[in-house]
Parts: structure tokens; sequence; C-alpha cells
């Protein structure tokens, strides 16, 4: 058995948890070590303790599982599904506007889970401290883009492990 265990005063449904194989039951032989697999590719133990580290997932969905070794050196393993919803959402402001064009900052906020933003694009991004970027919950990173006067609107679209992933939001000069 494998079930998810929330951080101490921690929110359900929150991206950091640790799994517990405490209710597994022995055979004829006592139960001597168990191993995590997170399901994104981390692995813990084999340890005697049958509750894992903390482990910080990112929006997704992810088969854990957990393989128990008793002193005979037989191995059984139980499966659980782990699924964690982040979002992101975008938000603009004009840092400043002059007759060559606008300087638009655009902040992306990651909700719900931590979400990893794959990629920031769209033309007249110049500086982007996002791509990359693994935002927790109620974190955010921003992205200055220049839209030229004349030029009708100018899109910026984030992809990232989120649900809503890709979101793109429309800048006019």
């Amino acid at each position: 058995m494998v079930s998810e265990l929330p951080p101490a005063g921690g929110v359900p449904g929150a991206s950091l948890l640790r799994l517990n194989a405490s209710g597994s039951v022995a055979g004829s032989a006592p139960i001597t070590s168990y191993r995590f697999d997170f399901g994104d590719g981390t692995v813990e133990g084999p340890d005697a303790d049958p509750t894992s580290g903390y482990h910080n997932y990112l929006a997704g969905t992810y088969r854990a599982s957990v393989t128990v070794t008793d002193q005979n050196g037989q191995q059984a393993t139980a499966t659980t599904t782990i699924n964690r919803v982040g979002t992101i959402s975008l938000s603009k402001r004009a840092v400043s506007s002059s007759p060559g064009g606008t300087e638009w900052r655009v902040s992306v906020g990651g909700h719900g889970s931590t979400v990893l933003v794959q990629s920031v694009g769209g033309s007249g991004v110049h500086n982007d401290t996002c791509s990359g970027q693994r935002l927790g919950a109620e974190e955010a990173c921003d992205v200055d883009v220049s839209v030229p006067s004349g030029t009708p609107s100018s899109v910026v679209t984030v992809v990232s492990t989120a649900s809503n992933s890709p979101t793109s939001i429309e800048l006019v000069s």
C-alpha cells in the first residue's frame, strides 16, 4: 500500500508530499526495507523507514510506487497515481510609453502547485527571467516586451507544466 502524506500543516493537493507505506503487511518474514519511486525519475531508498522524505512534485500526473523487501529477499510493489494541478496566470502592465512604442512587463504566476515554465515566446521579448524557472504555488517571474509603434499587437505565449498550458496574453502598442 502506498498513500500520500501532506506536510504538517500542509494543504492537500500541494506539490510537496511524502509517500507512506506503513500499511504494508509482512508475509512469513519481517519487512526489512522500502524503496520509493516518485514516478518522476527520483528514487529514495532502500531504507528501513516506511515513509519517504518530502518530495516536491511539479504539476502533472505521476505513477509513484514503493517496493517492499522482506528478510528473505522477497519483494512486493504497490503503486498509486499522483495528480498535481497547477495553473499559470499572466498579467501585464505598461512600464513606459513613447512615440517609438510601449514597453510592457508581463508577470507570470504559478497557482495551485509548482509549475515549470518551459519557454516564453513572442516578438519583442528582450528580458525573460521565466524560461526554465520553477514557480511555487504563489511565486511569479517577469518578462519584458517591447511593442514598437505601428505594430498592432504582440502576443506573449508561456508553455509550462501547468494545466492551462500554453497560456497567451496580447499586448497593444
